[in-house]
């Protein structure tokens, strides 16, 4: 097994036209496979004028000069690509066949989902309704405590898990 380190930046841009639900002006996605070294250079720069001096600034600046769409976000980062190969056919490994988590943001309260695809029951704790998992039983334990290190709200709160559940 090989680990593979690329670059990958993402920029989103404001359109003039807006979601019939939300009001809010639709966001275009352009993203590009960069060399690793200028996401490196590019995150490592000290401020706004240093990132745009850099190989992926200069990008983003002639790419602006081909759109009359606004510069949204940038994310510029990295992927790594394990090769492995996929599971077989008949193991029953599928998107759809998953676990639903809840969270929640500890400042305010707002929602935060995920979902784990191709969910492995082995040693997961059902509550008497047959859906919902004890999230405080082992294994998924073991997950909540993990996520709860790492991941974030959309405003960079720290999130707490109130309820996870089987779903399909």
């Amino acid at each position: 097994m090989a680990t593979i380190k690329k670059g990958r930046l993402s920029l989103g841009f404001y359109m003039s036209d807006t979601n019939p639900k939300t009001k809010s002006n639709k966001v275009a996605k352009v993203d590009y496979w960069v060399a690793a070294a200028a996401v490196t250079a590019y995150n490592a720069a000290a401020d706004d004028a240093a990132r745009a001096a850099t190989l992926i600034g200069e990008l983003i600046a002639a790419l602006e000069n081909e759109t009359i769409g606004v510069l949204k976000t940038v994310d510029a980062g990295f992927v790594y690509v394990q090769n492995l190969a996929p599971p077989a056919s008949d193991s029953g490994a599928y998107a759809f066949d998953k676990f639903l988590q809840s969270s929640r943001d500890v400042i305010n309260g707002h929602a935060v989902t995920t979902t784990i695809p191709a969910r492995d029951m082995s040693g997961i704790t059902l509550a008497p309704d047959g859906a919902d998992i004890i999230i405080t039983d082992t294994p998924y334990s073991d997950f909540v405590s993990a996520y709860e290190a790492v991941v974030l709200s959309e405003d960079q709160n720290a999130v707490s898990v109130i309820r996870a559940f089987v779903t399909s």
